[in-house]
């Protein structure tokens, strides 16, 4: 339904599905806003948190979630995304709307240097490094 909704943004380009190896890097670098709206029916959706939730934040690209989840208490806290009710395309319509009113909207929406650095892979391959030499350590 998404792209339905969108058909009549003309500022709004849905890309819809994509190879994710080939693809992934050009869609966040040139991407204003990363959708990662869920359905809240499933308890998973409720407590995930999605990997495009850290690309994007490696990317300094803003996020749009779903109301009531834990991504959402995430994007809210980090101050880099908004949060809309996933059942409600009037929602994220008008926070489509209102980013291309004001676009300044975006670039308080970035992460930060620190927080981008945080969410990208090599950091999270150091802690998994760590984390496994101090288990290795601890069962010595």
């Amino acid at each position: 339904w998404l792209q339905k909704q969108v058909d009549s943004l003309d500022y709004v380009t849905f890309t819809g599905a994509f190879d994710y190896f080939s693809e992934y890097k050009t869609l966040f670098a040139t991407a204003d806003i990363v959708h990662a709206v869920y359905p809240l029916d499933w308890a998973n959706y409720l407590t995930h948190e999605a990997r495009r939730f850290h690309e994007a934040a490696a990317m300094g690209v803003p996020l749009i979630v779903s109301s009531g989840t834990f991504m959402d208490e995430r994007v809210r806290h980090l101050g880099i995304g908004w949060d809309v009710d996933p059942e409600s395309a009037e929602g994220l319509l008008e926070v489509l709307r209102d980013v291309y009113d004001n676009r300044a909207m975006l670039s308080e929406a970035i992460a930060t240097p620190e927080l981008r650095k945080e969410h990208q892979l090599e950091t999270y391959e150091e802690l998994l490094v760590d984390a496994t030499t101090r288990s290795i350590r601890k069962s010595d």
